[in-house]
C-alpha cells in the first residue's frame, strides 16, 4: 500500500484500501479464511491533495489558455482525447455525448455537430439519449 501511495493522493489510496477491505469481507462471508491486512493499515500518500482553487477554471483567460493548449495538441494519429476535450470545452457537451460522435453526426462545413446518442461506460456501448430528435451544437 505504501509503495503505491508514493504516486497517488490520500483520497485515492483510501478508496483502494476500502475496496480491498470490502473484497476481503466478501471472501470471509463465504467462509474462506483470509487475514484482513487492511484493518490497521496506516496510509501514507506521497502526493499532496490538489487544492480546490487548482481544480477548476476560474477565469476566461484560463478557459482560453486551456482551449489553445488543446488546439496545439490536436493530432488524430496520436490520440483522440484532445479532440474529445476540445469538443467538450467548445460545446458544453457531456463526455458521453462527445465521445460518441461519428462522421454522420457532423456537418463541419456548416459548423454543426448533432448528438442523439451517448456512450455509456457501464455497458461499454452507445445508447439513445432520449426519444427526442437531434440536439445540435454550433
Amino acid at each position: 500500500m505504501n509503495i503505491h501511495g508514493e504516486t497517488v493522493g490520500y483520497d485515492y489510496l483510501s478508496r483502494i484500501n476500502s475496496t480491498i477491505r470490502k473484497t476481503i469481507q466478501l471472501v470471509q462471508s463465504d467462509k474462506i479464511v483470509l487475514d484482513d491486512f487492511t484493518s490497521n493499515v496506516e496510509r501514507f500518500a506521497g502526493k499532496e491533495t490538489q487544492k480546490n482553487e487548482e481544480k477548476y477554471i476560474h477565469s476566461v483567460e484560463d478557459y482560453h489558455r486551456l482551449v489553445n493548449y488543446l488546439e496545439e495538441k490536436l493530432d488524430y494519429e496520436t490520440t483522440v482525447i484532445y479532440h474529445v476535450l476540445y469538443i467538450i470545452a467548445k460545446t458544453g457537451m457531456r463526455y458521453g455525448e462527445a465521445s460518441d460522435i461519428t462522421d454522420d453526426d457532423t456537418k463541419l462545413e456548416d459548423h454543426y455537430l448533432y448528438t442523439h446518442r451517448r456512450y455509456n461506460t457501464a455497458t461499454w456501448g452507445a445508447e439513445s439519449k432520449n426519444d427526442t430528435p437531434y440536439e445540435q451544437y454550433q
